[in-house]
């Protein structure tokens, strides 16, 4: 009966954590170019803190959806198994 939810909250699970995977990629030419003194490749300096907010809203939306819904599904299966 909580197949939309746990599919729902399955898959922001997997969007958090490709957002977790994208930041850690934007996150290593940053580190990069601080440590070296160089100027980053993949990305253009001043389009990364963009991308980073832009990644850490995505993660933190995901986030929040996943345990809600998560959570909501398990409470409802424990009250129907109660209730029956």
């Amino acid at each position: 009966r909580q197949r939309l939810r746990l599919t729902l909250g399955t898959l922001a699970a997997g969007l958090h954590a490709a957002g977790a995977a994208a930041y850690a990629y934007l996150m290593g030419p940053l580190l990069e170019a601080l440590l070296t003194g160089t100027r980053p490749a993949a990305l253009p300096l001043h389009l990364l803190p963009g991308a980073l907010l832009g990644v850490a809203a995505l993660k933190g939306a995901a986030s929040l959806a996943s345990s809600s819904l998560l959570v909501a599904a398990g409470q409802r299966t424990l009250e129907a198994l109660r209730t029956d």
